[in-house]
């Protein structure tokens, strides 16, 4: 899969002058904004989606292969500009990363004159696919990450399965890869998420317990299964309440008939069960062809808001309604209405598709419509579709899904279609909607592979689509769930520097701090004291703290400190004055000579010039400081002298040795350089006196320069 680089420029429209007191003046176009560009490439490596500057999170793709490694590369066109990746500078803009685990991101944040750009890359189990927004930006859609388990699901070699929680450019906030099947990831009404794993089974006859998970993603350590002799939990459904009850799905083999039965179960808080329903009762009106045991197969459960239970069933192409608890002449357990299938209590009214046909999901409306996910049947597998106006006769296939609204209260015994759509596409299995909040529909398309989910305002027009990228095989999902997830993990901070280290006064120590972050919201900053640039602060001596801060777009914020010890100062402080001269060069400037030469001009031959050079001890401790300066050649003969004593062949050779200087005492050093007859005029050549300190090797050097006149 192909890395991406990309790069969007940002042009401002240039702006005309306009007359003012008839004196056009012209005015000066602004700068365009900084180009930006970001790759992130590796073995195996790809990312999505292409490189905008306005987006923030990116995803990358691996491969098992990949080994965790990506190789980061950032630019802006603003020279002045910086890049920081994960949190610490890189010069130049590139920095190989080692030891990625899943949902691992990489921050990359870019600072220029057009202000601070944070980008993050989420690096994601190996094989989750490309996820392709296939709908331009428009109108605000419903907030929320969509929750998603991908998978080929039916298709030989279906594993691995992943649940993922999207942004609405497929980006992950969160990843997680199983051999085993995933469906029906979702947030329970106890604030909860959970999904439906076959590996939480303890044998394989637990069906698929639901799995209870936290605001992070990770579980909790709490499952819910059937009890009390049901023990083929379901994985298509589930319900968990703040106060611990849950509604669970069951799928039992009944040993008088042989057959395998439908089961709505109600656990209470303490394990024990509160209802049950099964729908051993209604097996002659299943559409499953001779010699199914499956003659059922419920597939949602949801409580209406008068309490009752509103459940489908795919092979009875029926949605009923059950009395959860007696009311009104019904006892708990019985069959209230029938929505479709061969016993129907509702006719269908302005609806072309039929009626329910293998339906997925059903749903109340805040209206109180029932909202149906018909997937329809036919083609490839039975004809599960019932003709209502001959219920009991052949069954027929429909090859198209239907997402249908029904208004059964206006009129008794009617069921309206005041909502259709479809795409002429035809999800074979699992799917569902979900009418959102804001009255947008939420489709999963399941099998139909076109799109993973779709978003529909309230008058169908499509909002938001998405896909697997994959010309071929593409994953799709079992369901789609919009919830709201939030970012409660706090970002980590790196900071290899060992609590209590001692270091030399000056000493350039590199550590290579990060910040990085998990859970959407990117890493927004990364904070430091006692480091500049990338060095820590050795430059003043005691006890001294570096810390780094990492700080969220949710406001988490982490900090590392450490504490340290600089030792005592050692800093030669050199500097050089003409012989003639009151004042010198270099007082309390330290390094190369750039800033501390002084010049001569020599007329003649075997003529000579003098410079003095002050060494101050500027440090904290009494020390020798060792004196190395440059030989002279054929144009030019130096010598160097301390008072009258001659030391030029300990100077040249760098062996020289100040006597052991107190803070604040200085020692000096005279330079003689003498022209010689070879010289011409022009000839010029410069002598670098340094000094260095015993104690840590700091140093200082002045120089200088002579010239033939």
């Amino acid at each position: 899969m192909k890395s991406i680089l990309a790069a969007l420029v940002l042009v401002p429209t240039a702006l005309v002058a306009q007359p003012v007191a008839a004196s056009p003046a012209a005015v000066t176009a602004p700068a365009p904004a900084p180009v930006h560009n970001l790759s992130i490439t590796g073995p195996g490596v790809g990312t999505y989606p292409a490189f905008d500057a306005s987006v923030e999170r990116y995803g990358i793709t691996s491969t098992e292969g990949s080994n965790g490694v990506v190789r980061v590369a950032a630019t802006t066109s603003d020279r002045a500009g910086k890049v920081f990746i994960d949190g610490r500078l890189a010069p130049s803009g590139k920095r190989t990363i080692r030891g990625l685990k899943p949902n691992d991101e990489v921050s990359v944040i870019i600072k220029d004159t057009s202000g601070t750009a944070e980008h993050s890359a989420i690096y994601l189990p190996p094989g989750f696919p490309t996820l392709e927004r296939t709908t331009p930006e428009g109108p605000a859609l419903e907030p929320g990450l969509v929750l998603l388990t991908l998978s080929t699901f039916a298709n030989k070699g279906a594993a691995p399965f992943y649940e993922t929680a999207v942004d609405r450019n497929g980006v992950p906030v969160w990843a997680r890869r199983t051999s085993e099947s995933s469906i029906d990831f979702k947030k329970q009404p106890n604030g909860k998420f959970s999904a439906s794993r076959n590996e939480a089974a303890q044998n394989p006859a637990d069906g698929a317990p639901v799995v209870e998970l936290d605001s992070t993603l990770e579980p909790t350590g709490r499952t819910f299964k059937t009890v009390d002799g049901l023990v083929n939990t379901d994985n298509h459904d589930s319900i968990v309440y703040p106060d611990g009850r849950a509604i669970l799905l069951g799928y039992e083999p009944n040993q008088d008939t042989g057959l395998t039965d439908a089961v709505v179960q109600e656990i209470n808080p303490d394990g024990t069960e509160a209802f049950r329903w099964d729908s051993s009762d209604f097996a002659d009106e299943s559409v499953a062809p001779p010699g199914n045991p499956d003659y059922a197969h419920v597939n949602s459960v949801v409580v209406m808001a008068d309490g009752d239970l509103l459940v489908s069933f795919r092979h009875l192409s029926s949605v009923y309604k059950i009395a959860r608890t007696a009311h009104d002449g019904f006892k708990e357990g019985e069959v209230i209405w029938k929505l479709g299938g061969r016993d129907s209590d509702f006719t269908f009214v302005e609806d072309e598709s039929g009626g329910p046909c293998a339906q997925h999901t059903a749903s109340e409306t805040p209206a109180g419509n029932i909202l149906i996910f018909s997937n329809g049947a036919g083609g490839v597998g039975p004809n599960f579709c019932v003709d209502q106006d001959d219920p009991n006769g052949p069954t027929h296939s429909r090859t198209k899904t239907f997402i249908t609204e029904y208004d059964i209260t206006s009129v008794e015994g009617e069921a309206k279609a005041v909502r259709n759509y479809s795409e002429n596409t035809f999800a074979l299995f699992a799917g569902g909607t979900e009418m959102l909040p804001g009255g947008n529909l939420l489709i999963g398309w399941a099998a139909a592979r076109e799109s993973v989910a779709t978003e529909l305002s309230p008058t169908n027009d499509v909002l938001w689509s998405l896909r697997d990228a994959a010309p071929e095989d593409r994953k799709f999902t079992y369901r789609a769930h919009i919830a709201t997830v939030p970012d409660v993990i706090d970002p980590k901070v790196t900071l290899p520097v060992k609590n209590g280290a001692t270091y030399e006064f000056g000493q350039v120590v590199r550590p290579a701090y990060s910040c990085t972050d998990r859970g959407g919201s990117s890493l927004k900053e990364c904070k430091t004291t006692g480091i500049l640039g990338n060095r820590l602060n050795t430059s003043k001596s005691g006890r001294r703290t570096v810390s780094v801060t990492a700080e969220d777009g949710h406001g988490n914020t982490t900090t590392e400190s450490r504490s340290y010890t600089v030792g005592p100062a050692h800093r030669p402080d050199a500097m050089i004055r003409r012989g003639n001269a009151q004042r010198y060069a270099g007082v309390n400037v330290y390094g190369p000579p750039t800033r501390q030469r002084v010049n001569h001009a020599i007329w003649n031959a075997r003529r000579s010039k003098t410079a003095i050079i002050r060494i101050r001890n500027r440090g904290e401790v009494a020390e020798r400081f060792r004196i190395r300066g440059l030989r002279g050649g054929p144009r030019f003969r130096v010598a160097y002298f301390h008072g009258a004593k001659n030391l030029t062949r300990p100077v040249l050779r760098g062996k020289m040795r100040t006597p052991r200087l107190k803070p604040g005492r200085n020692w000096y050093l005279r330079i003689k350089v003498t022209r010689t007859f070879r010289a011409r005029r022009g000839n010029s050549t410069v002598f670098n006196v340094r000094t260095t300190s015993v104690g840590n090797r700091a140093w200082d050097t002045v120089a200088l320069k002579v010239r033939a006149r």
